[in-house]
C-alpha cells in the first residue's frame, strides 16, 4: 500500500510539473498575446475597410476570413506550441502502446500533399495521425522516436479497425522531407518498410504558386523576379546547416522557388536509400485532373481496400497569371532538370509540351 502511494505521488508530481510548465508558458507569453490580438484586431478593421473600398472600385464582393482565423494566424509560435504540448501530453504517456506510420507523403510546397493526406483519411481503413505535418525527420528528430510515436493511433485502435474494416493503416504528410538531405537516411533507418508517396508538379507553375503563397502569408515582400534573382543569396549555407544536423529554420522552405522544383536532385537521394517499388511518384496535375483515379491508385499502393473517394481539394488558391517573360525564362531554366527527372523515373512528365 505504501509503495502504491509513493508511485501515485510520483505520477502526480510528473503530471503537475508538465502541466505547470505549460501554464507558465501561457503566462510568459500573455504579455505578447494580448497586444497581438488587440493590434491585429485594429489592423483587421483597416484591412476590411481597404478591401471594401477596393471591391467597390472593381465591382466585386469581399470575402474575408473569419476574425478568429485571422487572429489565430498571428498568435506567437511559443503559445501555439504550449497548446499542442498540452494536447500531446496524454499521448506521450501512452506512446509505448502506439504504432508507427505505414506511409509517409512528401513533396515540394504547393503540390497537393494536404489534399492527398486528408482524402486518404476518409478511407474506412485509415486512422489519422495527431497532426498531418509532423516534420519529425527534418525538424524534430532530436525529440526521439517515442515523441514521434505519440502522434499515431493506439495499437488497440488499429486492431479494432482491422477487425471491423479488414485492414488498418495510418500515416503522415510532411512536404519538407523531400528536400532535407538527412530525411531519406533517417526514415530508412527508422521505418525501412514504410510506403512513400512523393508529389511533383510542373516546377514553373509550382514556383509561381509558392511565391504567391509566400506573399499571402506575409513572408515575402520582394517582386517575383527579384525574389528569383536573390534565391541563391538567401539560401546560401542552408543545406549545409541541415546536413550538419543543425536545427533548420524556414528560410529554405520559404524562399526555394526554383530549388524545390529540381526534383531529380531531391529524389535521387531517396532512391539511394529505398527500392524504387517502395516510392510512388504522383504528378500533381494528374491528381487535380483525375482525383478519384489517382486516389484509388495511391490507396492500392498503400494496401487499402477498394473504395470510391469523395475527393475534396485543400489549400486551393488562384495565384493569377505569371508575367510571360518570367514564365519563358523559368521554362528554359527547368527544361534540363525536367529531362533528367524523366530519365530518372523512366516516364515523360509532359511539363514542357
Amino acid at each position: 500500500m505504501l509503495l502504491a502511494g509513493v508511485l501515485a505521488s510520483g505520477v502526480l508530481l510528473v503530471l503537475h510539473s508538465a502541466w505547470a510548465s505549460i501554464v507558465l508558458e501561457f503566462v510568459r507569453q500573455s504579455v505578447t498575446v494580448v497586444p497581438v490580438i488587440v493590434l491585429f484586431s485594429r489592423r483587421l478593421v483597416l484591412l476590411d475597410a481597404h478591401d471594401r473600398r477596393r471591391a467597390s472600385e472593381q465591382g466585386t464582393t469581399v470575402v474575408s476570413k473569419p476574425l478568429v482565423a485571422r487572429i489565430k494566424a498571428r498568435i506567437p509560435k511559443p503559445v501555439k506550441e504550449a497548446v499542442l504540448s498540452a494536447k500531446r501530453l496524454p499521448r506521450l504517456m501512452t506512446s509505448h502502446r502506439r504504432v508507427l506510420p505505414d506511409y509517409i507523403i512528401f513533396g515540394a510546397m504547393r503540390c497537393g500533399t494536404s489534399s492527398l493526406y486528408h482524402n486518404l483519411t476518409d478511407h474506412p481503413q485509415v486512422l489519422q495521425a495527431f497532426r498531418k505535418q509532423l516534420r519529425f525527420f527534418d525538424r524534430e528528430f532530436q525529440r526521439g522516436l517515442e515523441w514521434y510515436r505519440a502522434h499515431f493511433p493506439l495499437q488497440s485502435a488499429m486492431e479494432r479497425i482491422q477487425r471491423e474494416a479488414g485492414g488498418a493503416f495510418t500515416g503522415e504528410a510532411s512536404p519538407e522531407y523531400i528536400f532535407h538531405p538527412l530525411a531519406p537516411e533517417r526514415i530508412s533507418d527508422t521505418l525501412p518498410n514504410v510506403r512513400l508517396i512523393a508529389l511533383v508538379r510542373d516546377p514553373v507553375e509550382r514556383a509561381w504558386s509558392h511565391y504567391k503563397h509566400a506573399v499571402r502569408i506575409e513572408v515575402e515582400s520582394l517582386p517575383f523576379e527579384e525574389a528569383l534573382k536573390r534565391e541563391d543569396e538567401r539560401l546560401a549555407g542552408q543545406l549545409e546547416r541541415m546536413r550538419s544536423d543543425e536545427s533548420c529554420d524556414r528560410t529554405y522552405q520559404d524562399f526555394s522557388y526554383i530549388s524545390q522544383g529540381i526534383y531529380a536532385e531531391h529524389l535521387q537521394a531517396w532512391f539511394e536509400h529505398f527500392p524504387r517499388e517502395q516510392i510512388m511518384i504522383v504528378r500533381s496535375e494528374d491528381m487535380f485532373a483525375e482525383p478519384q483515379r489517382v486516389m484509388s491508385e495511391v490507396g492500392a499502393f498503400i494496401g487499402l481496400g477498394e473504395w470510391t473517394p469523395d475527393y475534396r481539394a485543400f489549400n486551393r488558391a488562384r495565384p493569377g497569371d505569371m508575367p510571360p517573360e518570367i514564365r519563358r525564362r523559368l521554362t528554359e531554366l527547368f527544361a534540363p532538370h525536367n529531362e533528367r527527372l524523366s530519365e530518372l523515373l523512366g516516364r515523360d512528365m509532359a511539363w514542357d509540351e
